[in-house]
Order: C-alpha cells, then structure tokens, then sequence
C-alpha cells in the first residue's frame, strides 16, 4: 500500500528527465535511461545511427536510423497505465470509518483509510511502494542485460566478419602482386629482346655503312691513279 502523500514522488519517477512530461511509448538507451519516443529521442536523434544519453552521455546505436525500433521500457508503460487509473479515480470517503481514503491498496485495488489498517487491513500482506518499484527496476535491469547480451553478440558477429573481410583483402592483394610482377618480368622480357634485335639491326647498318665507305673511297683512289698515269 502506498499513501496518495507519495503520490508526487511516484508521478516524478513516471516523468521523462527531458521533458519532464510523463513518458510517451519510452524508449531504453544502453545504459538503462529511458526517454520518450516523440518528441524527445526524435528530437534529439534526428535520423542518425548513434544516439548520446542526454543523461550519462553513454551512446547507443539506432536500429535503421528510426528511434522507434529502439527496446520498449514496458515496465514503465505498465506503471504509467497504473498511474493514470489511479489518478482517474476520484477521492473517496471510507464508508465505516468516514474517513478519507488516502492510502492506495495495490494488491486490493481499493482505497482505504488510516483506520482501515489497524482494524486489519495488514500492511504485512500487501505490495508496497518499494517492492513495486524494485520489480520494476528488475524487470528494467534485465532488459538492459539482455540487450547488452544482444549486443554482446552482434559485436562478435562483426569482429568475425572484419577478420574474415581483411583474410580476403590481404589474398586478393597478395593475387595483385603475384599479376603484376609476372606482368613486369613479360615486360623485361620482351623489352630485352627489343634491344638486342635493335643492337644486331644497329651493327649490320654500321657495317654496310662502313663497307660502303670503304667502297667509295677505292673509287677515288683508282680515279687518281688514272689521272697520273695519263700525265
């Protein structure tokens, strides 16, 4: 059971730290802090992949880029639907006693009044404000671990698949290499090739040249020769 006296302080744990409003569809961050879904994470995420906690400033990655597929806090939805029940319902007077009931049964769901509890109404049977709220937080605290698991998970999944992407890379480079050196040895090849056959061709030229000079200069020779003997 819980006094309507407390009721501030529930209301304040039912309240986006953003906006201050009661929570809208709240969404769970990694790091357990919840914010409501419209207007605040979409105000604040926009469309982008990561998302800072406004709070602890932890980041949290954003499904598709919609904050909308980030995990519900149901926990809260469920506690937020009792709080607006609760608050729909209108302050009554206790009908033995004709006291006001200001104190909530949550097991009974009824209203009752200070005299209601020491003519039996035994608080030792009955949930109260704080185990209420500890099963909240429970059921909070497991969601975050079990996402973190998740997390966990997808987080070895990538590192699997980077090790597996830079193995690829590193025998599609060494493939590159093994090409291209067997290109430039082709290459080499027919280079000295070509030099040789331009180093024969350039020799036999040289030597016509020279057989050819060699030719004209007896010409001369001779025509000189006759022209002394006719003198």
């Amino acid at each position: 059971m819980a006094s309507l006296e407390n009721d501030s302080e529930r209301s304040q744990f039912l309240k986006c730290p953003v906006c201050l409003e009661m929570f809208n569809n709240p969404k769970v961050l990694n790091c357990g802090h919840s914010f409501c879904e419209s207007p605040c994470l979409v105000s604040i995420a926009g469309r982008s992949a990561f998302l800072k906690c406004p709070e602890c400033r932890v980041v949290t990655k954003v499904p598709e880029n919609d904050v909308k597929n980030l995990p519900t806090n149901f926990s809260l939805l469920r506690a937020i639907s009792e709080e607006k029940d609760n608050r729909n319902t209108c302050t009554s007077t206790c009908e033995r006693h004709n006291r006001v009931n200001n104190i909530r049964c949550y097991t009974c769901e009824v209203d009752i009044c200070k005299e209601c509890i020491q003519d039996g109404h035994s608080l030792n049977s009955h949930d109260s404000d704080i185990t209420r709220a500890l099963d909240v937080t429970s059921t909070a605290l497991f969601s975050v671990q079990e996402f973190r698991r998740m997390l966990r998970e997808k987080h070895a999944e990538v590192e699997e698949a980077e090790t597996s992407a830079v193995n690829k890379w590193k025998e599609i480079s060494h493939k590159i290499s093994q090409s291209a050196n067997c290109a430039r040895d082709e290459i080499n090849e027919i280079e000295s090739a070509m030099l040789m056959r331009l180093e024969l061709e350039t020799e036999a030229d040289k030597q016509t040249f020279v057989t050819e000079k060699d030719q004209i200069q007896e010409m001369i020779t001779t025509i000189l020769n006759l022209k002394r003997r006719r003198k």
